[in-house]
């Protein structure tokens, strides 16, 4: 198991071309090709996880599955801070069960592709999802700001949200209705 304080933002990409070359312009190590993820977030009927801001995630991607729990998220200057704890999981389906006996239930599901670079020691993750594309900054928070500022972005552009908030403005803006991200 992996915990970790997180430190992290998101930027909207209007152009994925763009931001890959200059990506790779400023030598930006490429660590992981483009994948494909799947991502369930559970809780309970009363939601007293989302009311408390934590969230309860199975991630699958590349036929791996991960148990994630983030724990309430502190904002500032656009970034979001947050403990995370991470666990791989051999079997999905058991862990099913035991949400089911627990009473959790899929609340959201999205996915996306994820491409992921290395600077200093943050990662960039290029993330296209059904409703654009983002960028996903992690690491220390001077970090993110000096990597924001060489791909041309400023702490203006920050997006210190979830996937789950920002596909409910999506649908608030667009006047849609459905129930998760998917493709």
């Amino acid at each position: 198991m992996t915990s970790i304080k997180e430190i992290e933002t998101k930027i909207a990409v209007p152009d994925n071309k763009n931001i890959t070359a200059t990506l790779t312009a400023h030598f930006i190590s490429l660590i992981k090709e483009r994948y494909f993820e799947d991502n369930w977030c559970f809780d309970f009927e009363d939601r007293r996880l989302t009311k408390n801001d934590i969230l309860l995630r199975i991630r699958t991607a590349n036929g791996v599955s991960t148990l994630t729990l983030k724990g309430p998220a502190k904002k500032k200057s656009g970034l979001k801070f947050r403990d995370e704890w991470e666990i791989e999981i051999s079997k999905k389906s058991t862990l099913l069960k035991i949400f089911k006996t627990l009473n959790l239930k899929l609340v959201f599901r999205y996915q996306k592709y994820r491409t992921v670079y290395k600077y200093l020691n943050s990662l960039i993750c290029l993330d296209e999802t059904p409703i654009g594309s983002y960028l996903e900054l992690e690491g220390k928070e001077e970090e993110i700001i000096q990597i924001a500022a060489l791909l041309g972005f400023s702490p203006k552009h920050f997006i210190p949200i979830s996937y789950a908030s920002l596909f409910k403005l999506y649908q608030l803006k667009q006047k849609v209705k459905c129930k998760n991200m998917v493709f």
